[in-house]
């Protein structure tokens, strides 16, 4: 087994452009490839993006395994078990306790020492049979953003989804650039030009609430934040109590407690710059 430059691995008969190579070296250092050789040629190769991946309470080095493949020709020959050997080695000499991938064969990666962290799906559904399951006035105004003007309102976006989400990773600007919004022809596989849209609402908060099971919604926000307010309330975060007028109340990701003793019809900030908010109980007092 030897370390080589980036080589063109794998089974994929889409041959890479220079310029789309170039653009991957910048996010997989050429140190973190494997290729197998019989003799001078290369027959099988894998890589291992380097990680910050989000897990529960904080972030962890890990490897990205990417890039696997070997030829039909010289399968069953051990050179699959050696790279993922080589790679796994590598990786804890590092500090990265934990290497991570999307398999297209999952019962491949089991022998290794791999096991199902999540699942994913996909379906697509002709345009002619759909149709809006109801209708929304729009939060906010949308349009379309230039791919090089993209990553400056995309990425914030990312970045606190990433920060309380396990299982994403943090995205340098390298990754934006070469990986997110580089819009190669040979990624589109006879698809159209990527496009980007941005939702603009003003980061003004609200709360919605109905009284008809969903069949109308009625914004409230008296007493919120008016402009530039960027946080999540998690689903365990919110709570109410047994009064009437019902008392809700709300924490945020970014350290506030919310109140409403009049159904949201009004808001109070009780409580500021606490760690981010996960959970939210009321207590009745005792009679």
């Amino acid at each position: 087994m030897t370390r080589a430059a980036p080589p063109t691995a794998g089974t994929d008969t889409i041959t890479p452009s220079d310029d789309a190579i170039n653009h991957f070296k910048r996010v997989l250092p050429h140190e973190r490839v494997y290729a197998g050789f019989d003799g001078e040629k290369i027959v099988a190769g894998t890589g291992a993006f380097p990680f910050d991946l989000i897990v529960p309470g904080g972030q962890v080095k890990a490897a990205g395994v990417t890039i696997t493949g070997v030829l039909p020709t010289h399968r069953r020959r051990g050179y699959l078990r050696a790279m993922m050997r080589s790679l796994i080695d590598d990786a804890r000499a590092r500090g990265e306790p934990v290497a991570v991938l999307w398999a297209t064969e999952d019962a491949i990666y089991g022998h290794f020492g791999y096991g199902m962290a999540s699942m994913s799906a996909e379906i697509d559904v002709p345009r002619d049979r759909t149709a809006p399951f109801s209708s929304l006035p729009s939060p906010g105004d949308a349009r379309l953003v230039a791919l090089d003007e993209a990553e400056p309102l995309v990425a914030p976006v990312y970045d606190r989804v990433a920060r309380v989400t396990p299982g994403m990773f943090a995205r340098s600007p390298e990754w934006w650039q070469d990986r997110v919004l580089n819009d190669m022809e040979w990624k589109r596989r006879g698809g159209g030009f990527m496009q980007c849209v941005v939702l603009e609402i003003g980061g003004k908060p609200a709360a919605y609430v109905t009284r008809n099971a969903g069949k109308s919604w009625k914004r409230q926000d008296k007493g919120l934040q008016k402009s530039q307010a960027w946080f999540t309330v998690k689903r365990q975060a919110m709570a109410t109590d047994r009064h009437d007028p019902v008392g809700v109340y709300f924490g945020t990701t970014n350290g506030e407690v919310y109140i409403s003793t009049d159904e949201g019809d009004s808001w109070e900030c009780v409580a500021r710059n606490l760690p981010e908010v996960y959970s939210v109980e009321v207590a009745e007092p005792a009679e």
